[in-house]
């Protein structure tokens, strides 16, 4: 049993504190799936591209029972971090209202916000079309103008260990065929994200936590045989949700590309919103541009090394991948308040060694940002509209040092700082990790909502 530092105890300290001021549940059978996106890889559409950093499908049904609340009577509803649209796809397929609901995500990374647009854009794709193409674009022999693509100049593409040769010029001949063939047509996009989802597949790398990991090169398909895989299993998606009669009635759906801190974007100006359901970026060291930087490359959406890094630049400050610039936001705040003394405990509890200057870097920045985002949240909520905030803490630190990072008390903190009401904080799953922080390395549910007065 390691021994705490006591900054450390005073930190824990302070959690505990503060916990006790709020309607804490714990977790319940169930509850674990619902903050997980695996079982999302069943489900038509919602399985058209494996985002292991989202959540289940199942968690609007959940929500609406738990706080309460009906679907079928809300007009807006916003996903300030939507990811891949899961909760914007969910209320797409299960809205049954007599008006119409209109439902918004915002998402910064450019290749994501492709896949959440291109699911969203489901009921535009014919089936009969698609599988006409789906042999006719595998049929192409592209042998003999592989050597015509240019590889990207990212250098894991590039290495040999992550791709063979061969297999980035198929890759970069199938996607150019396909924006050949289909120039203009909605099914243009849903060739390219099948393309997309078969990256990682025929690649020596996986995306592993918050790195891609080169992996053993056993079992892995041809380009052709994943492409027809791909295609074929999200063609018979279209056919089941065409068979039980299931689509989109009276929804309009639009994914942003903008900020979700901000959420300043003019499709969002002057609309206020019945539910708000999110999963910001955890305090976990993530930086998800170069999770998904193959995508990124390879579809063209970044192709500099200038471009790539003002896109990091631009991200939510959860990871030390790159300096940003400082911010103070919570200076402002009385010293009294929760989400300063919950901060100030952290930064006092982190050890004084060679990464304790990007740390304090890293959980400022952090907390200024979902502040940020929470500000403007409160902003665009209607008086009493539930805001719903999936997170995950974590651990950091050495074994000798280790420091838990309660991100759903720092946010519940921040949030009550803005003006929020915190509801409850549902424990979904516990994380089973040091003995020590166990009861403190969990994901959670908050629910919020904006005062009626």
């Amino acid at each position: 049993m390691v021994s705490l530092p006591q900054t450390v105890r005073d930190l824990i300290e302070e959690y505990e504190t503060f916990q006790e001021e709020l309607p804490l549940r714990k977790a319940g059978p169930g509850l674990q799936g619902l903050v997980r996106f695996n079982g999302n890889r069943a489900m038509p559409v919602h399985g058209w591209y494996n985002f292991k950093e989202g959540f289940s499908a199942n968690l609007l049904s959940w929500l609406c029972k738990a706080i309460p609340c009906e679907l079928d009577q809300l007009e807006y509803i916003l996903d300030p971090f939507c990811g891949v649209g899961t909760s914007l796809l969910t209320a797409q397929l299960g809205y049954r209202g007599n008006g119409t609901l209109y439902v918004y995500g915002v998402e910064y990374n450019p290749f994501i916000h492709f896949v959440a647009e291109t699911k969203l854009c489901w009921p535009e794709y014919r089936p009969n079309r698609i599988e006409e193409l789906v042999p006719r674009l595998l049929a192409h022999r592209l042998t003999e103008h592989r050597a015509e693509y240019q590889v990207p100049g990212l250098s894991t593409i590039q290495n040999p260990k992550a791709f063979s040769p061969s297999v980035v010029q198929e890759l970069l001949a199938f996607r150019d065929r396909i924006r050949t063939e289909l120039r203009g047509e909605p099914e243009e996009s849903f060739f390219l994200l099948g393309w997309a989802a078969i990256i990682e597949r025929v690649s020596g790398v996986r995306k592993d936590g918050r790195a891609l990991r080169f992996k053993e090169k056993n079992d892995i398909p041809t380009v052709a045989e994943a492409l027809r895989d791909q295609w074929v299993s999200m063609l018979k998606d279209l056919y089941e949700l065409a068979r039980d009669g299931i689509g989109p009635q009276n929804v309009e759906c639009k994914v942003v590309a903008g900020d979700g801190r901000t959420l300043l974007a003019p499709e969002l100006e002057n609309k206020r919103f019945d539910l708000i359901l999110y999963s910001p970026p955890y305090l976990n060291n993530i930086d998800y541009s170069e999770v998904y930087k193959l995508e990124l490359w390879l579809l063209g959406l970044i192709s500099t090394k200038e471009e790539f890094r003002a896109l990091r630049l631009g991200t939510l400050r959860s990871h030390p991948s790159l300096k940003f610039p400082e911010t103070n936001l919570l200076g402002g705040l009385p010293r009294h308040y929760w989400a300063r003394r919950l901060r100030e405990a952290l930064l006092k509890a982190l050890p004084h060694n060679k990464d304790h200057v990007w740390r304090i870097r890293l959980i400022q920045g952090y907390m200024d940002d979902i502040y940020q985002a929470l500000s403007a949240q409160f902003r665009v909520a209607r008086p009493n509209a539930p805001i719903v905030c999936v997170v995950g803490n974590s651990l950091h630190g050495r074994r000798n040092h280790p420091i838990p990072i309660a991100t759903d008390l720092l946010i519940s903190a921040l949030a009550q700082a803005v003006g929020f009401e915190i509801e409850w904080l549902q424990v979904a799953r516990q994380l089973r990790r040091r003995d020590h922080s166990n009861k403190l390395l969990r994901e959670s549910i908050i629910l919020m909502r904006r005062p009626r007065a």
